[in-house]
């Protein structure tokens, strides 16, 4: 585990931006002129770049290691960052989410298989939860300290100074990064693998990432227009529904890695399908939930489900491919992931914009529970075949 415990700071620092952009980009975008269509291309580019890039970084890493693909990365994002400083347009805009999926591209698929470097099936969803929560706990601060220039620094253009203590907190992160990262890529080449097991499995593989590609379309659905929902729905004050994330922010700075452990227990498919079922039900619950803090309550049993879901299904990526070629497959996951994100926010977008928001919740609502009930079956065949070839 040291080397995951090198390349935390790095993760910290350069998680800084993360949540705050997110968050803001839909409104920053609106203010340099950008149309409610328009924010959902930023969204769509952003994800087709990191499905053009993302299964090259993954056999690039499984060459080059994961170290240059977490450098990579960590520059990468120092670049975004200078962009959104010089950004006065929605073109610059575009140009610096572009640069950022290839950045997500470079530092996740690297991270996540360097955690399936150095685990085995005892910790690696709890390994996937301490990452998880290591760049949960720099998001919340970097946000902390984003928020207090927003609302409590009287200049003209307080998104310039943001982004100027972004990119000094980024070249900090590469510093860190490039001194004290540790190479995994060796721990990877030892590991030996049931190749019967494999080559059924990474036919399961394709189907768990088929389902991986249409969540991740309807979860990214709701990506861009969910700040202008609450505006629109629960609150007109910014302030006020910043202050929907805090209670998720907070769990989400010690969940993870405890949620990971009880992934690891009791069976990384028993907690995603719990994780998908309760997302479900709180996004069917989303549309007629009207009162601010009913609606903050429901957000953030929405992040918990979110927690569930994500180590589980990072570590089932190795599991289903029998440890070979990681990068390579952690590479597929994220595209499966893109290809997803790229479609989502253009839909959710028009319909939002023409159909109104309701329609939107429901289609994410029955697609999760569909999704919950193939993804069982999937892994239950496999987990049946496995332990028959393993018998033999």
């Amino acid at each position: 585990m040291n080397q995951l415990s090198t390349v935390k700071r790095p993760i910290y620092l350069i998680s800084f931006p993360l949540s705050f952009i997110a968050f803001i980009m839909p409104v920053y975008a609106i203010e340099l002129g950008a149309s409610i269509f328009e924010v959902g291309i930023l969204y769509s580019v952003f994800s087709l770049c990191g499905v053009l890039l993302r299964p090259l970084v993954g056999k690039w890493i499984d060459i080059r290691g994961r170290k240059n693909g977490v450098l990579v990365g960590l520059i990468s994002y120092a670049s975004v960052m200078v962009l959104l400083v010089l950004s006065d347009s929605y073109k610059l805009l575009f140009i610096a989410n572009i640069l950022q999926g290839i950045a997500g591209g470079f530092l996740w698929i690297s991270l996540n298989t360097m955690v399936s470097d150095v685990s085995d099936d005892e910790n690696r969803s709890k390994n996937f939860g301490d990452i998880v929560q290591v760049s949960n706990r720099g998001a919340m601060m970097g946000s902390i300290i984003a928020f207090s220039i927003l609302f409590n620094i009287s200049i003209d253009n307080p998104f310039k100074l943001i982004f100027m203590f972004y990119l000094l907190i980024s070249i900090i992160a590469i510093y860190y990064g490039a001194k004290n990262t540790q190479e995994t890529l060796q721990q990877s080449n030892q590991c030996k693998s049931n190749e019967n097991a494999v080559d059924y499995t990474y036919s399961k593989f394709r189907r768990f990432l088929a389902i991986i590609t249409v969540l991740s379309l309807v979860g990214s659905m709701l990506t861009p227009i969910f700040l202008i929902y609450m505006k629109e729905q629960i609150t007109d004050s910014i302030t006020m529904i910043s202050y929907v994330y805090i209670p998720g922010a907070i769990l989400s700075i010690f969940l993870p890695k405890k949620l990971g452990i009880l992934s690891d227990t009791y069976g990384r498919k028993n907690l995603l399908i719990i994780g998908l079922l309760l997302q479900a039900i709180i996004v069917f619950l989303m549309p007629i939930t009207k009162t601010y803090l009913l609606f903050m309550l429901v957000y953030t049993l929405l992040v918990v489900g979110g927690m569930l879901v994500e180590p589980a299904k990072r570590s089932l990526v190795t599991e289903l491919t029998g440890n070979i070629q990681r990068g390579k497959s952690y590479g597929y996951y994220s595209t499966a992931v893109g290809l997803g994100g790229i479609i989502g926010p253009l839909i959710g977008t028009f319909v939002y914009q023409y159909f109104g928001h309701t329609l939107l919740f429901y289609i994410q609502g029955v697609t999760i529970l569909v999704s919950s009930i193939i993804i069982y079956a999937v892994l239950r065949e496999s987990s049946e075949k496995l332990h028959n070839l393993t018998k033999t």
